[in-house]
């Protein structure tokens, strides 16, 4: 691998780190606050709980909601929960009795109620978990998670209920405020509405009167204006015409100056018209007339030249003859040549012997090729024919193919049997059984001989007797129990007997009744059920009662002063609990799954499958090679481009027939034969002589017709010249008018008819502005009579206001202390929303938790959120290192080292400069991919500029030390060393706790420690999750570094050969 190829697969390795690394690395989410419910297997999780609650008062009684909880999460729940002091707790923490303490502080109830303040704080429980095995970090974290969530379903319960409490209580309020609004209203109706209803009818028309007085205005305004118009008409005719009749005057000696100056123009244009004469030109036009008729009436010219032309064409066509005579002699010479070459064409193809010529080779001949070119066709047919396997039309039916591959595959039978007729030969062997077939009945062997084997399904840890045991297993499947009896209740079930004590295993093994009907893509579940049965004591509720006989002493009598205190016994009845026998009855179920597909391998039965088609698809494409035929269609007939039929020797002697005619036959016609084209164009002069003769006589005719026309011109030349000799004389007729006077008669007429028409307007005008004066003198007059009525209405509607007063002071003062309390209510309302945000946070998640190493670790009031451990991030940047490592340390081991090493121009063969191209790859290619790396899992992961520096610089260093040590064992242990990086790359794997949930008891521990790269996954993720402990493994991994790349470039001082 030379420089360039190793420095682009480099940067391709560098380009797919950056992707790799973006897509894969994500930030974890806080945990979820959805409650989920799975079947797991039982943990050996120990939670100790310390219960410091000292409850609240609340609405008058005391309440202890951590009491409460606990109740609830040990009737719901599997944990192992011990309740205990803080002290217990925590000695069981550090001597591993307890791996989960959950603490109640001591406000946890007070908290938990604070649903009524203005801003509620979360109840917060702590709790603190202290393991060395990250399995069980993980089960005391699901713990928490599962407290948590079952807590706030409770607590949101408890809310919702005291919820409902108080909407009751306030739905009997808003009856009573509903019973007294009915009766405040219809007293409002009956003091307040209806009388300001009736008020507000008086109005009606009131401000109508008004209106009408503005349009009468309006209208009044409207009139003024027409009269101003008319006076603004009368003011406008007031002028002379003195300017006017001056105009006309101009005008009139204008006209007159421009006839005069006409009249001179005509008189100029007669004189020079008179002096006109065509007396010269007539005579010119005489003397060519003259002419014309003397010498070209019939010049000899004309003659000779038509006598020329003629014996031209008389040559020329005696020429072209000679030449069309001596194509025809041509052509039929070459055809004679022809058909020789066709018989001797026709004689070679027909020779098939191979008979050997004078040097003892075989002659070669057409007929002996394209025989052979058939047989080697035929033969190779045969050939694959002989090795393919066939199979018959009902083998292929139950092959698991399509219906369009099965008909395929029928069809390429046909072409055989086709075939075989066709050229008599015989028809090849068919198979019953597939290749697939086979292989399924290997794979169902296999299957049959693993449910043979021997398994077992183990019970511990049974209270009670065991009463029962059955076992299930599906149809088509008999069970057989080695060390204990059973006996068989269904074609599923069968139950076992002689089964007692706390623990117990069953070792059994399955019988297929039906081997033809089992699927072995289907896993087997074997279901075993244990039902257990005990008694124990409790009280029944009922009470038993009893006589016991009692001493009771008598107090001495007073008056006998020897009298005693005496004992006497008497019976007293006592109620007495009574006891009864209950019986508890448990189950336990176990499901055993075996798979039957382990033993089917995906890429053999493929090529089972392949080894069926794989004849038939060669047959097939013989067949549409050599006979065109698509057997996909269905039919069995041979195509037109068939390339058998392409050697029939008919075909193949006109094709060379053919090829000899237009290789030589038609060269030489067209290098003797004169070409057609020639010939018309020899043809075509002809045409043009005669064309000649043609235009000499057209000028002649053209000469005749000149002669007529030009005698034609003169006559009409002499009639022009004797009308200019007798043209009229000009003379002047000219009168002058004065139609300027009509024209001012008629202005002063239109002015006069402006002024009547301005007058009869504004006569008008006054008589309507009278009219409509009366009009706003009676609105007036009215307007007042209205408002003195109001006046009136307006002093009565006081009392009545009045009297409203004090209805309303004496009915409705008890109800002003319910009106204040009701609009703090609304008042509450409004700002509800605003003020208790918080309120809907708190309902969402009432409960959260907090890990007291933090709580411990601060003072200050934070918000507590729940958040996961990043596990993943760890996982996922230890194997892109580890991986890109590896790929970097690969391509440097199939790189040109020795080349590498010569660029540098070494001078000995064992010196450290050597090393230096290969130290620069690895060392350059390692630290970029490091810095990418970490760059990009700090920016995803939300990490500062601190952070990302310090993460760059640990992967920087991780990958550089994986990077060294994969190249060491590849450079020293070849295959050997790789096989080694695959191997630590697997321990890690399986090593991987993340791999592991809640749901997984125990792992192999101890491997984890002989894990080199889990040590390394542990520091990332310390650095990750900013947990303490990484430093000092960081200092180690750099020491680890600076040994590893002293070894490479000790291995890389001497000079490698190529």
């Amino acid at each position: 691998m030379n420089k360039k190829r190793l420095t682009w697969l480099g940067v391709a390795l560098l380009a797919m780190t950056i992707v790799i690394s973006f897509l894969g690395v994500i930030k974890p989410t806080p945990i979820s606050k959805t409650s989920s419910e799975q079947t797991v297997q039982k943990s050996p999780l120990k939670i100790a709980v310390v219960n410091e609650d000292k409850g609240t008062n609340y609405n008058g009684e005391n309440v202890h909601i951590a009491d409460t909880l606990l109740k609830s999460l040990a009737t719901s729940t599997d944990y192992d929960i011990e309740t205990v002091s803080r002290s217990i707790a925590t000695k069981g923490l550090e001597n591993n009795t307890y791996q989960l303490m959950i603490i109640f502080p001591s406000k946890f109830s007070e908290e938990s109620l604070a649903l009524e303040s203005t801003n509620p704080s979360r109840a917060v429980f702590q709790y603190e978990i202290k393991s060395d095995k990250q399995l069980v970090v993980k089960q005391a974290e699901q713990a928490v998670i599962d407290f948590k969530s079952l807590f706030n379903k409770d607590l949101v319960n408890i809310y919702f209920l005291s919820i409902i409490g108080n909407l009751q209580t306030a739905q009997s309020q808003v009856s009573d405020l509903v019973t007294n609004e009915g009766s405040a209203l219809d007293t409002y109706n009956t003091k307040l509405v209806n009388p300001l209803t009736s008020y507000s009818q008086l109005f009606a028309g009131l401000g109508s009167r008004p209106n009408d007085l503005v349009n009468t205005y309006s209208t009044f305004s409207k009139e003024l204006n027409h009269t101003n118009d008319a006076f603004t008409s009368i003011v406008s005719v007031d002028k002379s015409y003195e300017d006017e009749i001056e105009k006309i005057k101009s005008l009139q000696e204008s006209w007159q100056s421009s006839i005069d100056a006409r009249e001179t123009t005509l008189h100029n244009y007669d004189e020079a018209f008179s002096k006109l004469t065509v007396e010269q030109e007539l005579g010119q036009m005489k003397a060519l007339n003259s002419y014309i008729l003397e010498h070209l009436s019939e010049p000899e010219v004309w003659k000779d030249t038509r006598d020329k032309v003629n014996g031209f064409n008389t040559e020329l066509s005696s020429f072209v003859a000679r030449l069309r005579k001596l194509n025809t002699d041509i052509d039929t010479t070459l055809a004679n040549y022809e058909k020789t070459i066709a018989t001797a064409v026709e004689e070679s193809l027909n020779d098939t012997s191979g008979q050997a010529d004078k040097t003892e080779e075989i002659k070669q001949t057409l007929g002996l090729y394209f025989k052979t070119l058939h047989d080697t066709m035929l033969s190779k047919m045969d050939g694959t024919i002989a090795t393919t396997h066939f199979y018959t039309d009902t083998t292929i039916d139950s092959m698991g193919l399509s219906d369009a591959d099965k008909a395929y595959l029928k069809t390429i039978n046909r072409f055989v049997e086709w075939y075989a007729e066709k050229n008599e030969k015989s028809l090849p062997t068919t198979r019953t059984a597939t290749f697939q077939q086979e292989h399924l009945a290997e794979v169902k062997k296999a299957a049959l001989q693993q449910l043979q084997t021997q398994r077992s399904i183990s019970f511990s840890d049974l209270e009670g007797n065991v009463t029962s045991v059955h076992l299930f297993v599906p149809a088509n499947y008999r069970v057989n129990v080695s060390n204990y009896p059973v006996s068989q209740v269904s074609d599923t079930e069968y139950t076992i007997s002689g089964l007692s004590g706390t623990s117990f295993t069953i070792l059994y093994n399955l019988e297929v009744l039906n081997p033809e009907q089992m699927d072995i893509f289907q896993d087997v579940p074997v279901r075993a059920v244990v039902k257990t049965s005990q008694e124990v004591e409790a009280l029944s509720g009922e009470q038993e009662e009893k006589k016991v006989p009692v001493k009771v002493t008598v107090p001495a009598d007073a008056e006998k002063p020897d009298a005693k205190p005496q004992e006497i016994e008497v019976e007293t009845t006592v109620s007495i609990p009574k006891a009864e026998t209950k019986n508890i009855a448990r189950t336990y179920s176990y499901t055993d799954v075996i798979p039957n597909v382990s033993a089917y391998a995906v890429s053999q039965g493929g090529q089972a499958v392949y080894n069926d088609v794989k004849g038939y698809i060669e047959v097939a494409s013989l067949a549409a090679a050599f006979y065109d035929m698509d057997l996909q269609s269905g039919k069995v007939e041979p195509g037109p481009s068939a390339l058998l039929s392409q050697t029939d020797t008919e075909n193949l002697k006109a094709i060379i027939v053919q090829l000899i005619k237009d290789a030589t036959i038609s060269s030489l016609k067209e290098q003797l034969k004169v070409p057609e084209q020639d010939l018309e164009q020899f043809e075509a002069k002809m045409t043009n002589a005669e064309g000649l003769v043609k235009n000499i006589e057209a000028l002649r005719t053209n000469t005749s017709d000149l002669l007529v026309k030009l005698g034609a011109t003169l006559q009409e030349t002499e009639k022009v010249h004797e009308s200019i000799q007798n043209k009229p004389v000009f003379t002047e007729t000219e009168k002058r008018e004065n139609t300027g006077l009509v024209t001012v008669t008629m202005d002063i007429n239109k002015d006069l008819s402006r002024l009547m028409a301005a007058s009869q307007t504004l006569m008008n005008n006054t008589k309507s502005n009278q009219s409509v004066s009366k009009t706003i003198e009676s609105d007036v007059e009215k307007l007042s009579t209205d408002v003195a009525n109001l006046e009136k209405e307006g002093e009565s509607l006081s009392g009545r206001v009045t009297e409203l007063k004090t209805v309303m002071d004496t009915t409705y003062n008890s109800n002003k202390d319910f009106l204040q309390a009701f609009s703090s209510v609304l008042s509450n309302t409004k700002t509800g929303n605003s003020k208790n945000e918080a309120v809907y946070d708190y309902l969402s998640n009432p409960v959260d938790a907090s890990n007291i190493q933090n709580v411990l670790k601060t003072t200050a009031v934070t918000k507590v959120r729940t958040a996961r451990q990043d596990e993943r991030s760890g996982l996922l940047i230890m194997l892109i290192c580890y991986l890109v490592a590896l790929g970097i340390a690969y391509l440097l081991q199939h790189a040109d080292i020795a080349g590498l090493q010569q660029r540098l121009k070494i001078t000995n063969r064992i010196h450290w400069k050597n090393a230096t191209g290969p130290m620069t790859f690895l060392t350059g290619m390692g630290a970029i991919a490091g810095f990418l790396i970490a760059a990009i899992a700090g920016y995803k992961l939300d990490m500062n500029v601190g952070q990302i520096i310090a993460f760059i610089l640990l992967l920087v260093l991780i990958t550089l030390c994986c990077t060294y040590a994969i190249n060491v064992m590849l450079e020293k242990l070849r295959s050997l060393g790789f096989l080694v990086g695959i191997v630590l790359l697997l321990l890690y794997l399986v090593t991987a706790g993340q791999l592991l949930d809640a749901h997984y008891v125990s792992s192999a521990h101890f491997l984890d420690t002989l894990s080199p790269l889990s040590h390394l996954e542990k520091l990332v993720t310390n650095f990750i999750n900013h947990t303490q402990g990484w430093e000092l493994a960081t200092v180690l991994v750099f020491f680890v570094t600076i040994v590893l790349g002293t070894t490479n470039t000790l291995i890389y001082r001497k000079v490698k050969e190529r």
